[in-house]
């Protein structure tokens, strides 16, 4: 039986607290606007730019925010760091026949914001990125799209995220949902209800044991 472990990217697989906080100060800042402090920055990453721009600057122009953010990630690529043990854990997943795979809001820099940390396109079965769908977190579109090329069904798959959208995300697809206490969304991840919460990625194969 086929079964899959499906990741977000920012905070759960790779360490962009800087490389997304940054962008968003720098955008804010060059467009005049109030800068947003981080605490409350915090529990809308996962949502895509233009939807946490929207909430976050009401009154900005959303596009030019979200190319400014854009713009600035691109010099800014050495702000990504690498957490321990994520490497080392795909490759024990992969080696008990796991697919692996990434649904992330993050778009056309996905690939280099993997290289960043050490990690390359290679190492996973499935990579759906924003600009694959239609429709953003927390909705399920991501998942289904993920599953649906891997040939796998909702109940032999996992999603592993640190934000209440990646959860949501998860739920919506009907797959079973571990949340990270490392990310973005911290110990507040457990508020999202995952059917799993751990504190480090090496403890997903203990997980894997009772899903």
């Amino acid at each position: 039986m086929k079964k899959a472990v499906l990741f977000d990217l920012d905070g759960t697989l790779v360490d962009t607290a800087e490389f997304i906080y940054q962008a968003y100060e720098y955008a804010l800042s060059f467009h005049k606007l109030e800068v947003v402090k981080r605490e409350a920055l915090a529990p809308l990453i996962g949502h895509g730019l233009e939807v946490i721009y929207q909430t976050i600057a009401p009154k900005g122009d959303h596009k030019s925010l979200v190319d400014t953010h854009i713009s600035f990630q691109e010099e800014r690529f050495h702000l990504i760091k690498s957490f321990p043990s994520i490497i080392s854990v795909i490759r024990k997943l992969k080696n008990l026949g796991f697919k692996i795979g990434v649904v992330t809001s993050r778009m056309k820099n996905t690939s280099k914001t993997l290289k960043a940390s050490g990690m390359n396109e290679d190492l996973f079965d499935v990579i759906v990125t924003g600009d694959q769908v239609s429709n953003p977190k927390p909705h399920p579109e991501g998942v289904i799209i993920a599953l649906k090329k891997l040939n796998i069904k909702p109940d032999n798959a996992l999603m592993v995220g640190d934000a209440t959208a990646d959860i949501e995300m998860g739920k919506n697809a009907g797959v079973k949902t571990v949340g990270v206490t490392y990310g973005f969304g911290g110990k507040n991840i457990a508020k999202s209800n995952p059917d799993f919460v751990i504190d480090d990625l090496e403890e997903l194969l203990k997980v894997l044991k009772y899903s």
